[in-house]
Formats: structure tokens, C-alpha cells, sequence
């Protein structure tokens, strides 16, 4: 009988360390904990990490916030048409007390940051006997990032990150290899 674990790895968020974040007077929040752009009304907001939760959260958060600096290491600036209110920034390198310093150099005052940052893969609940570790930020020992390497009846649905995620997970779960077990 196969073990098939969809991967909740949406769960424990991955904080960034940075320079002096104790001496920030704002208020810092992960991604996890958004909701709506509501609460963000009139404040100067930084959000740190421009993939699919920071472009999105960021858009919205244009539509209540007074300004919204969207901070990332991306080679080349996101080519689209943003609100006026929103900007790209480079990635934090250091914080203050009222705002952060840029890998640019450039500086801005904030009363906010959002991480954006993703999630950490977490385990709890196997044993070290299945030899499982997470290493960079990768699960091993995956064959393609689904099938234990040691143990092919122990699938993990959804561990790939740079995805369209529910399409992928049911793509995993109705593939053939599933199909020879659950026939």
C-alpha cells in the first residue's frame, strides 16, 4: 500500500534574517498572516519577495497603502505596468528604525514589512529511519521531487515551489504511477 503525503509545507513561513531588524519600530508580518489590504490603509508598506504571493499582495496593497516598495533580487525589474503608488525597490539589505536600506543604496521610511518569503519544508511527523532531509531548501532523497528514493511507495504531492500548485498536485495524484497502486 502506497504512503502518499500531499505536502503542507504552506504552513511554517520562512522569515528572512536581516541587519539590524530589532532596531525597526514597524511592524513585521509574514505573508501567512495577510488577509485583506484593509488594515494597511494609509501606511508605507514594504514587501520583501516578488514572486506569486509578493506580486499579488502587492497589487492589492496598492489600493489602500500610500506606498507599497516591492523589494527583490530579480535580475531585471518585473516588466509590467504598475500603480503609481508601487515600486520596485532592490532586496533589503539592512533596517532602521523607521524604514530599511536597499541593495541599492537607496533608502525608504516604512511603517510595515511583508514577507513574502515562502515556506519552510517541515517533517515532523516521519521518523529519521525514512531518511528524509531538507538541504537548501530542497527534500531529498525525491525522484523528481515525488517518489522517495529508498521507499517508492512513499510519495510527497506538492513539494515542487516554482509551480501552478493545484494543477500540479492533481496532476501528480491522477499520474499513472498512482494509478498502478490504487487499481
Amino acid at each position: 500500500m502506497p504512503l502518499v503525503y500531499p505536502c503542507s509545507h504552506y504552513s511554517v513561513p520562512m522569515t528572512p534574517t536581516l541587519k539590524d531588524i530589532d532596531k525597526f519600530r514597524g511592524r513585521q508580518m509574514h505573508s501567512h498572516e495577510y488577509r485583506t489590504p484593509k488594515p494597511f490603509s494609509g501606511l508605507r508598506v514594504v514587501v520583501l519577495g516578488a514572486s506569486v504571493s509578493g506580486l499579488d499582495i502587492s497589487l492589492e496593497l496598492s489600493t489602500t497603502a500610500k506606498e507599497v516598495l516591492l523589494s527583490h533580487n530579480h535580475p531585471v525589474n518585473i516588466p509590467s505596468e504598475l500603480p503609481a503608488n508601487l515600486r520596485q525597490v532592490r532586496g533589503i539589505v539592512a533596517a532602521n528604525e523607521d524604514g530599511f536600506v536597499f541593495g541599492d543604496g537607496s533608502q525608504a521610511e516604512a511603517d510595515v514589512v511583508l514577507y513574502c518569503t515562502g515556506y519552510e519544508y517541515t517533517f515532523p511527523f516521519l521518523s529519521e529511519e525514512c531518511g528524509v532531509s531538507v538541504e537548501d531548501n530542497i527534500v531529498k532523497p525525491l525522484y523528481k521531487h515525488l517518489i522517495h528514493t529508498a521507499f517508492p511507495s512513499m510519495a510527497f504531492i506538492g513539494i515542487p515551489f516554482h509551480i501552478v500548485a493545484f494543477l500540479l498536485f492533481d496532476f501528480q495524484v491522477c499520474s499513472s504511477y498512482f494509478r498502478t497502486f490504487c487499481d
